[in-house]
């Protein structure tokens, strides 16, 4: 499924500069992709129909903060899933170490970065009750373009983010974005591989 998306700026999506750093006024924010290999994981593999079956977007190149729709534990019931503050050392990924991901970094200006970071603090302070969107799974197979309240997908949850911030417009509606759309859209990942094997290094 090909997506039409026009960039809200036209910059490349890695740092041009040696030092890393962004110019006078730009920011980073880091999408990740990862696949677990839980049975839960195959099923949205069907759904999803890419490689990596799961998304979610980080404020810093630590990486040591992951904002997405999920579940904190392989040991939480499905129904228990919903927004989730991710570690990369913790949590699911501490409990599957051979997650394998692959993560691109996205310049953005000083405003669209603030517009982000506060939709995920609107996200944080109402964390309770915001669900996983398992209806949102349906309508996305069958192509129908449907907002659920206060429900999301990971991938609907980082389009949701990237279209209200500004950093990027859509020509679909975010309830049909899946991971695979959104990796499409991208190019020079920062880093390929194990998660836990990621370091900021990578993003220089």
């Amino acid at each position: 499924m090909s997506v039409d998306l026009v960039p809200a700026v036209a910059y490349p999506a890695r740092p041009t500069l040696p030092s890393g750093q962004a110019p006078a006024g730009r920011r980073h924010i880091y999408l990740v992709f990862t696949h677990t290999g839980t049975r839960f994981s195959k099923v949205l593999k069907m759904v999803t129909r890419g490689e990596y079956t799961h998304v979610s977007i980080a404020m810093d190149a630590s990486l040591d903060r992951l904002y997405s729709f999920g579940r904190n534990s392989i040991k939480e019931r499905p129904w228990e899933a919903g927004f989730v503050c991710e570690q990369k050392d913790g949590g699911v990924y501490r409990e599957l170490p051979g997650t394998r991901c692959i993560v691109y970094q996205l310049e953005v200006s000083e405003e669209q970065y603030r517009r982000a970071q506060g939709i995920i603090d609107l996200f944080l302070r109402h964390q309770s009750v915001f669900k996983y969107n398992y209806p949102g799974l349906f309508f996305m197979s069958i192509g129908w373009a449907k907002q659920c309240k206060r429900r999301f997908v990971c991938s609907q949850f980082v389009a949701y983010v990237l279209e209200n911030s500004g950093t990027m417009r859509f020509h679909k509606d975010f309830s049909l974005m899946r991971p695979t759309d959104l990796k499409g859209l991208l190019y020079a990942p920062v880093y390929t591989g194990m998660l836990r094997s990621y370091s900021a290094a990578h993003a220089l």
